[in-house]
């Protein structure tokens, strides 16, 4: 049975729509202007793969989860099991930004710290914004 779909690439900044034509495993893709859209297309339509990101728990004073991501993607349909994992572990030690975290995902998918685990990192008065630093009070640098 043919299936017919339309999906924006993100490979490169151009963001081809890219219509995907499916017959079995025949996938053929038109509308890409270059190679990298088609191996998007064929990945998305076979097995889509995404980076999860999510918060892990702490048993830090006064940061509750701490902001983390997968070191690799994970199929799309696994997302909720990696979930269920994730949600199970605890992060007890104070990792600095961008440090591994092995807690027994499979694959050897392993958890990167996104966030800022130091004490500090939770008052306002450390916190970037837009705007520029935020100043207690409210007020900004």
């Amino acid at each position: 049975m043919k299936k017919t779909g339309i999906i924006t690439c993100i490979e490169c900044p151009r963001g081809c729509r890219v219509t995907v034509e499916q017959d079995g495993d025949s996938i053929k893709v038109l509308g890409n202007r270059c190679s990298k859209g088609e191996e998007y297309a064929i990945r998305e339509t076979r097995c889509p793969m995404r980076t999860l990101t999510t918060t892990v728990r702490t048993t830090f004073p006064g940061m509750k989860r701490l902001p983390v991501r997968t070191s690799t993607e994970i199929p799309l349909k696994d997302i909720f099991f990696f979930m269920e994992q994730i949600n199970r572990y605890t992060l007890k030690e104070r990792l600095p930004h961008g440090a591994e975290i092995s807690c027994g995902l499979p694959g050897d998918v392993r958890l990167i710290v996104t966030g800022d685990p130091r004490p500090e990192a939770g008052d306002p008065a450390h916190w970037e914004g837009s705007a520029g630093v935020i100043l207690q009070g409210g007020r900004t640098a």
